[in-house]
C-alpha cells in the first residue's frame, strides 16, 4: 500500500528485484507533488531501469515535474520516439497530457487512440488535458468491450464534465468492475438543480 508509506520508503522499492513491485512504487507518485530526491530518483528509474513498464510508471510519476528542463527534455524525447516500448510512450504522454499541452502532445494522443495497446492510455491523456475536442473518441471509448479504455472514457466523462454523455454511463451501473467509476462520474456530468 504504498499510498502509505512515507516517499523515502517508496523509492526502496525501486530497487526491488520484481519489476511489478518497482512499477507500482513508481506509479504512486503519478498526480503528486514530489521532492528533490524522488525527482531524481525517477528520472534515474526512466532512464536505466531493465524494464519498459518501470521507466513507462517512472515518467508518469514525474508529471507533477514536466515544466523543469531536464524532466520535460526526458518526456519530450520518449515521446518523439515512436518506436519506444508501448508502456514507456504512454508513461510519457500521460505526464505530458496537461491542459496547457501542445500540439505534439495532442498529435501523439490521436496516434495512441488509434492503436488498440495505446488506446486506453489516448483516453485517459484525453481526459488529463480538460480538452472537449476529444468527445467523440471518447463517447466511441464508452461502447469499447476493453474494460480499460471503458473506465478511461467513463472517467473523462465526469472529469471534463461531459453532460451530454452522462446518460451514456447508466448502463454501467449494472457492471461490478465498473460500477463505482460510473457512479461517480455520472454524479460530477449529469444536469440537475440542486435543491438547499
Amino acid at each position: 500500500l504504498f499510498d502509505f508509506l512515507p516517499p523515502l520508503e517508496v523509492l526502496e522499492y525501486l530497487d526491488h528485484p520484481d519489476p511489478a513491485y518497482r512499477g507500482r512504487a513508481a506509479a504512486s507518485f503519478a498526480d503528486e507533488e514530489i521532492s528533490d530526491a524522488v525527482r531524481d530518483r525517477l528520472l534515474e528509474a526512466a532512464r536505466r531501469d531493465p524494464d519498459a513498464a518501470v521507466r513507462g510508471a517512472a515518467l508518469r510519476g514525474l508529471a507533477a515535474r514536466a515544466a523543469e528542463p531536464e524532466v520535460s527534455q526526458l518526456l519530450h524525447a520518449v515521446l518523439s520516439g515512436r518506436n519506444r516500448p508501448p508502456e514507456e510512450w504512454t508513461g510519457a504522454l500521460a505526464a505530458l497530457a496537461a491542459p496547457d499541452a501542445g500540439e505534439e502532445v495532442r498529435k501523439a494522443i490521436l496516434e495512441a487512440y488509434e492503436r488498440e495497446e495505446t488506446r486506453a492510455a489516448a483516453v485517459e491523456a484525453m481526459w488529463r488535458t480538460r480538452d472537449r475536442r476529444y468527445l467523440r473518441q471518447i463517447a466511441a471509448a464508452l461502447k469499447s468491450e476493453d474494460a480499460e479504455v471503458a473506465r478511461e472514457a467513463i472517467h473523462a466523462v465526469g472529469v471534463l464534465p461531459a453532460e451530454e454523455l452522462a446518460l451514456e454511463l447508466v448502463p454501467f451501473f449494472q457492471h461490478e468492475e465498473l460500477r463505482e467509476a460510473a457512479l461517480f462520474s455520472y454524479a460530477l456530468s449529469v444536469r440537475h438543480e440542486t435543491t438547499p
